[in-house]
């Protein structure tokens, strides 16, 4: 979901002008007034409700209005019952659908993550969606994100809430998010997780997890700080406290390298907040016997970066993700290796695998016919992990790449002529 904040708030502005945190209105022939709510939330989305004379808000199922829609088109809520009122009539078929701004009929899907829309691998999780969402036009796709577990856990209670037909989920925080898709599964809706929670998807009733296989990459990168003539300790920064899959792959980082290896916990900080985290990073270098920081987010890595840069240390740098500046810097030598991480990869192999579980179960693909043993294997409650091997990039691989997208720059200037 792109949040075009500014527009949010214009909108909002339009709607409790003159009135304070509500607009009134009046049933004709004397019926009992009412206000409608409304509050703009941290994800971005407008929230609406219904509020009567003494102060009580009633919310419509669907009551929530993203950025992800048309201007200039009316939208419709799910129905309300005021007490003492006649029920309503439901949202009559083929209208809009005020929460998804989707067709009436047409499927469903939430994914919900955690993490900061600014933070680069989620913001190529963003895109890949979006692609996805472009070439399969039969399916109307949200991201939601959110580095509250709580209100992750609340955006998939909404998801639910609003009908969604199926969902993609991380689980950085399985004691929170974990109850949460567990009622989105209790109510039907189809899941594939990804990302975090390869530990726990089945639990949850996850047909399929796709991530990266985080404790061996952890592995890998111990072994090659290690192979590098790293000497002390090797420092690996956590930027999301309660995220297990972090915790993994300083788990294999551990096991990976001969030496010692201790956890910096950034995760108040993060990455919203690079001097404070640059900060803490200064700080344990300067208590002394570091020997080389792995950074578990591209953007944390460019935070170390600098702050050995400001501090004069000479401690050994690599990272999980990318980025074309990083890439350049890896090529020189100052990184001693980059980790793909497949944010895009994962997102879109998760929507593709979750497209046909929502097909088999809403009857458009016939199963009937199968034996019951293929049958039960088709529709299993709890799949199986796929793991993508992520790739390293050391200086050699950096360098190569770094000559590709020179030459790549340089035909696309030659065919165009620079325009």
């Amino acid at each position: 979901m792109l949040r075009r904040r500014s527009w949010l708030l214009g909108l909002l502005a339009l709607i409790v002008a003159g009135v304070g945190a509500a607009v009134a209105l009046a049933q004709s022939g004397g019926g009992t007034e009412v206000q409608v709510a409304v509050r703009d939330r941290s994800d971005g989305r407008l929230e609406f409700a219904i509020q009567t004379a003494d102060g009580e808000r009633h919310f419509p199922s669907a009551r929530f209005l993203s950025d992800n829609r048309e201007q200039d088109r009316w939208y419709t809520s799910s129905a309300v019952t005021l007490p003492g009122a006649a029920p309503a009539a439901s949202t009559p078929s083929g209208e809009i659908d005020f929460a998804t701004g989707r067709e009436s009929g047409t499927a469903y899907i939430c994914v919900v993550s955690h993490g900061d829309i600014n933070d680069t691998f989620w913001s190529t999780v963003q895109r890949a969606v979006i692609a996805w969402q472009s070439v399969n036009r039969g399916y109307w796709v949200e991201y939601y994100i959110s580095n509250d577990s709580a209100e992750q856990a609340q955006l998939i209670d909404d998801c639910v809430a609003n009908g969604a037909d199926g969902m993609l989920a991380t689980i950085p925080d399985p004691d929170v998010i974990g109850p949460a898709l567990l009622r989105a599964t209790d109510a039907g809706v189809e899941l594939v997780t990804f990302n975090s929670g390869s530990e726990i998807f089945k639990e949850v009733r996850s047909v399929l997890h796709v991530s990266i296989d985080e404790y061996s990459s952890g592995v890998e990168a111990g072994e090659r700080l290690e192979a590098a003539g790293t000497v002390g300790t090797v420092v690996c920064v956590i930027h999301e406290s309660a995220n297990s899959a972090l915790h993994e792959r300083c788990d294999g980082l551990d096991e990976g390298y001969g030496g010692t290896v201790e956890v910096l916990d950034v995760g108040a900080t993060g990455t919203q907040d690079p001097v404070g985290t640059g900060t803490a990073l200064a700080q344990r270098v300067a208590q002394g016997g570091v020997g080389a920081v792995m950074a578990l987010n591209i953007d944390i890595a460019n935070i170390a970066y600098e702050t050995r840069a400001a501090i004069g240390s000479d401690f050994k740098l690599a990272s999980y993700g990318s980025t074309t500046a990083m890439i350049v810097r890896t090529a020189a030598g100052e990184l001693e290796f980059l980790i793909w991480t497949l944010g895009g990869d994962q997102v879109y192999f998760a929507l593709s695998a979750l497209v046909p579980r929502i097909n088999i179960v809403q009857g458009h693909l016939d199963f009937s016919t199968l034996d019951p043993e293929a049958r039960r294997l088709a529709l299993d409650e709890a799949g199986s992990g796929m793991l993508l091997e992520p790739s390293f990039l050391d200086q050699e691989r950096a360098a190569a790449f770094v000559t590709y997208i020179e030459w790549l720059n340089a035909e696309t200037e030659r065919l165009t002529g620079g325009q």
